[in-house]
């Protein structure tokens, strides 16, 4: 349901080659995007009314509820007329799916629950009671509350009552490497104009990088001590001991307030150097923000191809 979510995992390219094994895939979206050539035997795209377009269900104005980055929950109301007159809504189409597909459940009236989103939101108050108490009360006359969370008060819900930090061993292949070693430790990040995997421009403000995002952030000191410059085009490859090469191509590089020893660069671009297996085992959250790799200064040939791929991707 929404995203790019071929793009948004790792290993991208090994798991893309066995998706055509898949005798089914269905994707709900508001707009075309990569994942959609990346498909089962059979597949379905739903198209879906985007939160922008009014949402009508019984002939009643929907209202959707959104949490952003800072734990604020607000309602949202989409006001534009909708692209097509054919068009569901995401829960429409849940809810209609569960109901063609599912054995009938009086404890689950999904016709019921998509009339008024507001059931829904009662629903998932009485599941979650101590975050969501009074959902509804608080989405209408409050417009935006802020969902409690202990730690923002420094309250530690712990045996001793003190913050506990978990080390390596949750994560699964965790890199060990030190800060001299001969690789780099590579971070990704989202941009400025960029949702999740929905990247909406080539711009990002928050770093003052414009018109592209093949760049590979850098320390100064990295890039005279490497014998690189800025501006060059270089190749990154994962340092794994899985023996499965993963590299990506075409990344500028450019001098940024890295810590030295450090890379930055743009997710979900960098994503095919992540082994599936790095991964946190609780949550399986990718290890994305420390990827030990390598790099490698193209040749003008090289470039010119890299570039050309990167262009029609």
């Amino acid at each position: 349901m929404g995203g790019n979510f071929f793009r948004a995992i790792a290993d991208q390219k090994r798991v893309a080659e066995h998706v055509p094994n898949l005798k089914l895939t269905v994707q709900i979206s508001t707009k075309l995007n990569r994942s959609h050539l990346i498909h089962g035997q059979s597949a379905y795209i739903l198209p879906a009314l985007a939160r922008t377009e009014r949402d009508e269900q019984a002939g009643v104005g929907q209202k959707v509820s959104i949490e952003d980055g800072m734990c604020n929950v607000q309602g949202s109301v989409g006001q534009l007329e909708p692209a097509s007159k054919h068009l569901k809504s995401e829960i429409a189409i849940v809810c209609d799916m569960a109901r063609a597909t599912l054995a009938p459940n009086p404890k689950v009236d999904w016709a019921w629950l998509c009339e008024d989103y507001a059931r829904i939101r009662d629903r998932i108050e009485a599941t979650q009671p101590e975050t969501f108490p009074d959902y509804n009360r608080r989405l209408e006359e409050e417009g935006v509350f802020h969902l409690y969370i202990p730690a923002r008060d420094r309250i530690w819900n712990t045996e001793s009552g003190r913050a506990h930090f978990l080390f390596p061993g949750n994560v699964l292949a965790e890199d060990e490497s030190k800060p001299n070693d001969p690789h780099f430790q590579l971070l990704t990040t989202r941009g400025h104009d960029q949702f999740n995997t929905t990247v909406y421009s080539y711009d990002d403000r928050y770093r003052d990088i414009y018109g592209t995002r093949s760049v590979l952030m850098m320390n100064p000191k990295d890039i005279e001590a490497h014998g690189f410059e800025a501006g060059n085009i270089v190749e990154l490859s994962s340092v794994n001991e899985d023996g499965i090469e993963r590299k990506v191509s075409g990344f500028r590089i450019i001098a940024y307030d890295m810590p030295e020893n450090c890379l930055g660069a743009y997710y979900p671009e960098t994503n095919d150097l992540i082994p599936i297996g790095n991964r946190d085992q609780q949550s399986g959250t990718i290890a994305g923000k420390s990827v030990p790799v390598n790099i490698r200064l193209m040749n003008t040939e090289e470039v010119e191809e890299a570039t050309g791929r990167l262009a029609t991707a």
